[in-house]
């Protein structure tokens, strides 16, 4: 239960007393920090501050994976969500697919998880991730790393080389992780299509409040899995009629689509319409750009005992955890 929660700072949860198998949860606290910068987290953790953190930087995970300690305190397991970039589709030059495409295809997703990220990610050409049910991302879907055929699609679009194309900003919520990813693509922008994109970052709130209100040209997201299906994921982000449809994407077809779903039981029937969904959103339309289907990286004190399987809404299991005397 809720015990305590200072904005911006910290939760307090309690053990709930009236929770039908109450006896079998050790843990009578958690304490959950907020804390916003990654660095400075990890900083806590190796002063015993913190038991448990979740999403070390990533500028130091070739350290931690060979520190004697932390490599052994570092845990890698699959998260059922995915993390994009979405395009407002009424801004120019981004209400024209051809320029959606792009950048889609000027983005090397294998770089980006090697090089960047470095905690296992796998690339994302569709926006449902695995273990969802509707993923779709292995039956060739979506648009792949082509400089090539990115810089055809721009010359299309009346921008041969980067010829004329307007300034443009990449917007994301504050973060180090969000900065190293933002920029990585700028130099993917830079390097392939010759355009020079901005970056801005807001505050959380604030930056949702942006979102609602007037999406930037380009904007960082990220989807968990509310509840095992993967039409959370198309009606709750992209559907014309969903106040979350940031990107102001609109596509009767794409609409159909998630009315068919939720009519449909027959899971062969509702997997042709998950096909046909992620088809017009991540390649035919291009509304976003699916990055990678996130992984759970966490280091975690030896002395506690827990899992690491994932979870719906990305939810620890806490009444499963305990912990050793140390």
């Amino acid at each position: 239960m809720l015990a305590e929660w200072v904005h911006d700072d910290h939760l307090v949860l309690v053990k709930n007393p009236k929770y039908y198998d109450a006896n079998s949860v050790h843990l009578d606290k958690v304490y959950c920090y907020m804390v916003i910068e990654a660095s400075t987290a990890l900083a806590m953790y190796e002063a015993g501050e913190l038991d448990v953190l979740r999403d070390p930087p990533t500028a130091q995970m070739d350290r931690i994976k060979t520190d004697p300690v932390l490599s052994k305190e570092l845990h890698r397991s699959p998260r059922l969500g995915t993390y994009f970039f979405g395009f407002n589709c009424t801004k120019p030059p981004f209400d024209n697919p051809l320029v959606r495409k792009a950048f889609a295809a000027a983005i090397d997703r294998q770089a980006l998880v090697d090089y960047i990220l470095k905690g296992g990610q796998k690339p994302a050409l569709t926006f449902i991730s695995p273990g969802v049910p509707g993923y779709v991302g292995d039956e060739g879907i979506g648009i792949p790393y082509d400089p090539e055929m990115a810089r055809k699609y721009l010359a299309d679009a009346g921008y041969p080389n980067g010829q004329g194309f307007p300034e443009v900003t990449l917007m994301f919520n504050t973060s180090e992780l969000h900065r190293a990813v933002a920029e990585f693509a700028q130099q993917c922008w830079q390097k392939v299509l010759n355009v020079k994109v901005n970056l801005a970052n807001q505050e959380w709130k604030v930056y949702l409040q942006t979102l609602q209100q007037d999406a930037p040209q380009i904007f960082r997201l990220g989807w968990m899995a509310s509840y095992p299906d993967g039409y959370d994921y198309l009606k709750r982000n992209f559907d014309s009629r969903t106040p979350e449809n940031y990107a102001r994407y609109r596509n009767p077809e794409f609409d159909e689509a998630v009315d068919m779903l939720e009519r449909i039981t027959n899971p062969e029937e509702r997997m042709q319409w998950f096909r046909k969904a992620e088809t017009l959103l991540c390649q035919v339309d291009c509304a976003l750009i699916p990055l990678y289907y996130y992984t759970m990286v966490e280091l975690t004190k030896s002395y506690v005992i827990r899992d690491y399987y994932a979870t719906i809404n990305d939810v620890p299991n806490f009444k499963d955890w305990d912990l050793l005397s140390h």
